[in-house]
């Protein structure tokens, strides 16, 4: 093969990396590319490495099928416990205990890990708000843990760990929190790793801030090493998502040496040694625009109107609560991003109220009683959302996303068998899709996924 097509097939392959997984390769280390396939194709030597590269580029469509292992063997899976010790202790310190000031009323704390790995930073999180904030433990905590490595989530889901994970925690957390299984294997008790949803999530992809997979109205996002392999195109949209994700005065949290990569104007940096960025404050209500001037010769009635789609793209979601100023009646559409306005705004006992008075001229709308469930999922009240996701289905049998929705709530109830009923429903509905597809009122979730 010439020199040519060589750097040919490498610039599509690195293209891809960098379009799906955010991986990003400079030209100048496409041999680093080499040698993470060879290290895992079954014939270890450069033509095998070309030829598997030729697949993935030249499947069109349908090479999705090679993300998850590539996912896997393009990921850097070095962590511990307590990593980025002075990430910790500001949140011990500071963050943590003026969050639980701000929130003592509503007793919600939501905090996101992306870009989990094996779960060590979620699990340390546990570890440090029992140990540290015994009074929230009643409290409505959601833990979120995302990656795109499935083998990463599977661990992490275990809670099995070698001694290398422990290099950097307090012994008295080690002997209290795990039990010694096998030589230098250890198991997290099974309370930490229920406090923690593991979900797979591509930070590369639109599904986030979304209320169904809970990315929403978050106080505190952890990216650590994770924004060092993204291009800059990659970084500001994430940093963007991001920040749409986190509510008003909530933090994101990222290395020292990521933090150079961040410039958004909704997002404040302070800190040092590890880097935290603010979010700004709540923006100012909306209000209904000034009339147009209108010539004294010509009078022609004027109207204006504000494009909340647009508002509600850019994160601008408390302009987008100037719906509930509308001297109309809203569509359905608009009435759906009000309620997911609210949502995302943390005003989640509002947004259901709204959704129900919805409810009450359309009671047959399967999409506002997914988004009821959905609230109520969040608000953790699972008997009602389980009887508004199954009242989605009886309106919409191929509703996707409400049976999954329910096999992830049975699953965490340790009731696989009508999970799997469910789960089912979700794989023979998927099968009508091509991976690229998006799914049916997800929001941007791509069916491959």
């Amino acid at each position: 093969m010439s020199d040519g097509s060589r750097e040919r097939i490498l610039a599509a392959f690195a293209s891809y990396l960098d379009k799906h997984l955010g991986i990003h390769f400079e030209s100048d280390k496409y041999e680093e590319i080499f040698l993470v396939l060879k290290r895992n194709i079954p014939d270890k030597d450069e033509s095998a490495a070309i030829d598997y590269m030729q697949k993935v580029v030249g499947s069109l469509g349908n090479n999705n099928k090679f993300l998850p292992e590539l996912a896997n063997w393009f990921s850097i899976n070095e962590t511990y416990f307590f990593r980025h010790g002075c990430g910790f202790e500001e949140l011990q310190e500071h963050l943590l205990p003026e969050l639980i000031e701000k929130r003592r009323s509503e007793k919600t704390l939501r905090i996101w890990s992306s870009g989990c790995s094996i779960g060590c930073e979620p699990l340390s999180l546990v570890i440090l708000i029992q140990e540290k904030f015994p009074e929230i433990h009643d409290w409505n905590l959601d833990i979120l843990a995302t990656d795109i490595d499935e083998e990463n989530l599977k661990k992490a889901r275990k809670g099995i760990f070698r001694e290398w994970a422990f290099r950097n925690i307090n012994e008295r957390y080690k002997s209290k929190y795990f039990t010694q299984i096998g030589e230098k294997e250890y198991q997290i008790d099974r309370e930490i790793t229920d406090r923690v949803s593991f979900f797979y999530l591509n930070l590369i992809d639109e599904s986030y801030p979304l209320l169904e997979n809970g990315t929403n109205a978050l106080d505190i996002i952890l990216c650590n090493n994770t924004l060092i392999y993204f291009s800059q195109e990659s970084i500001k949209s994430v940093i963007d998502k991001f920040s749409r994700c986190l509510l008003p005065e909530g933090y994101l949290i990222v290395t020292a040496s990521e933090a150079s990569y961040i410039n958004h104007p909704h997002l404040n940096a302070h800190g040092s040694g590890c880097q935290i960025f603010t979010k700004e404050g709540a923006q100012k209500k909306a209000e209904r625009p000034p009339p147009l001037q209108q010539s004294p010769m010509v009078a022609i009635p004027v109207t204006q109107t504000r494009d909340y789609f647009a508002l509600f793209d850019r994160g601008e979601y408390e302009l987008c609560l100037g719906l509930q100023e509308e001297e109309r009646e809203l569509t359905q559409e608009e009435q759906i991003l009000l309620i997911r306005s609210l949502a995302n705004l943390g005003k989640l006992k509002e947004a259901k109220s709204v959704c129900k008075n919805y409810l009450q001229v359309d009671d047959l709308s399967p999409l506002l009683h997914f988004l009821l469930a959905s609230i109520h999922q969040e608000l953790d009240e699972v008997d009602e959302a389980i009887v508004e996701f199954k009242r989605a289905i009886f309106l919409s049998p191929d509703f996707i996303m409400a049976h999954f929705s329910l096999a992830f709530i049975f699953y965490t109830q340790k009731n696989p068998q009508k999970a799997q009923i469910h789960q089912k429903a979700v794989l023979e509905e998927l099968k009508k899709y091509e991976p690229e597809d998006f799914v049916p009122k997800s929001d941007c979730i791509k069916a491959g996924h």
